[in-house]
């Protein structure tokens, strides 16, 4: 399953970056998770050195839904964590509520279904603060998942 993450990065101007996460993207679709996660480290090395911030949060949600689907969730998690202060830090509330379904699914993952529901009810609260509604999809197929007691996130 190719993280609903990735979609966001197409239609932007061409950079090295992005043409490194348009090869992770294919190598993840075809489930060559092995080369994607070795693109997705060359464009968030690439975001890290253009100082882009926002881009870089982003880039980092990706590279931890990667490393949760292969599993590393110990990887995935210090993703999500830089991610988190990130957003944090600089106001950007949108990424802060994508770390928190991140979370969630990383927590589900984990068989953490007391956790996955903390940190989607946040995700839920700010979606809705927000009109951020773009992920209400993503929201009712992590409640579907918590309820039933799933790790298929």
């Amino acid at each position: 399953m190719v993280p609903s993450f990735w979609q966001r990065w197409f239609g932007r101007k061409r950079s090295a970056w992005r043409e490194s996460l348009e090869a992770a993207y294919a190598a993840g679709d075809d489930r060559r998770f092995e080369e994607a996660e070795q693109h997705l480290e060359r464009a968030v090395q690439g975001l890290r050195e253009s100082g882009q911030q926002d881009y870089l949060a982003l880039g980092l949600l990706i590279k931890a839904d990667m490393r949760r689907v292969t599993p590393d969730l110990g990887g995935a998690r210090r993703d999500l964590d830089e991610a988190m202060t990130i957003a944090e830090r600089g106001g950007m509330r949108r990424h802060e509520a994508d770390c928190h379904l991140g979370y969630a699914r990383l927590e589900l993952a984990e068989g953490n279904q007391e956790k996955a529901r903390g940190h989607l009810d946040r995700a839920k609260s700010m979606i809705d603060d927000m009109g951020y509604h773009r992920r209400d999809p993503e929201v009712a197929e992590l409640d579907k998942l918590i309820e039933r007691g799933s790790s298929q996130a």
